[in-house]
């Protein structure tokens, strides 16, 4: 009896350590073995970021009048955000082929409210509340359901509902703060969502272990996410504007 309550106080110690958190990304940024499909990731993103945001003061240089103002913190923005989605994207994905009906439901609820709440956010702020809320809804229930439906039903309806409320909810919040500093706003969005797609990742690292799923090449990485930004760039400048954006 003893020695089960020790080993329970051992492992309540363990569970919520920050210790062990700096620990995995200690891991990841120094390559350590186990941790390879992790490295890949940050730095496929690292190099990925470094490439767009070139590209984007190209941009700004040649056609300053596309990026005036606050469009172009909502170009960097829109860069952050898109890579931040597909890096979880794709590290999510491999832990796919063993997932409980817990970490599915997790993994489709937070990836679908992460993706729905970044596009609404920016399309809102750019595009009005009807277009912000479409496409944020479609991306977040698109990533939710896709990521979730390996656990079973439960976890596509998880991320179908988080992606429907984010997405509304995200073009809302531009909406509403568009006179009350909404770009600063976005920013802090971007901290806390990149903040929790981490998080994310620490878990099924905690739960699930070493990934199971194939290996990603830097080109792919790079298109989908010049795709994603490039569907979001699209939506922005030619799809119909709401009465009060941006």
């Amino acid at each position: 009896m003893q020695e089960d309550c020790d080993s329970c106080k051992t492992l309540d110690s363990r569970r919520g350590n920050f210790k062990r958190v700096r620990e995995y990304v200690g891991a990841i940024l120094s390559g350590s073995s186990g941790f390879e499909t992790e490295t890949k990731i940050v730095t496929y993103s690292i190099f990925t970021f470094a490439l767009l945001i070139l590209l984007l003061s190209l941009t700004y240089f040649f056609y300053p009048h596309l990026l005036d103002g606050p469009h172009l913190a909502i170009g960097f923005l829109t860069i952050v955000m898109s890579i931040s989605i597909i890096a979880s994207f794709f590290h999510l994905s491999g832990y796919l082929e063993n997932l409980s009906c817990t970490n599915g439901m997790m993994i489709g609820m937070t990836s679908g409210m992460i993706a729905g709440l970044f596009t609404g956010a920016l399309i809102g702020a750019t595009n009005g509340m009807f277009i912000g809320s479409v496409f944020g809804s479609l991306a977040g229930m698109f990533i939710g359901i896709h990521l979730g439906k390996h656990c079973g039903v439960m976890g596509a309806l998880e991320g179908l509902m988080a992606g429907l409320m984010s997405g509304t909810m995200g073009a809302m919040i531009s909406l509403m703060m568009l006179n009350d500093n909404v770009v600063p706003f976005l920013f802090i969005l971007a901290a806390i969502g990149i903040f929790t797609l981490g998080g994310l990742s620490y878990m099924m690292h905690r739960e699930a272990g070493r990934q199971k799923g194939p290996g990603i090449r830097f080109l792919k990485f790079v298109f989908y996410c010049t795709l994603l930004i490039l569907i979001l760039g699209t939506a922005m400048m030619y799809l119909p504007k709401g009465p009060i954006t941006i």
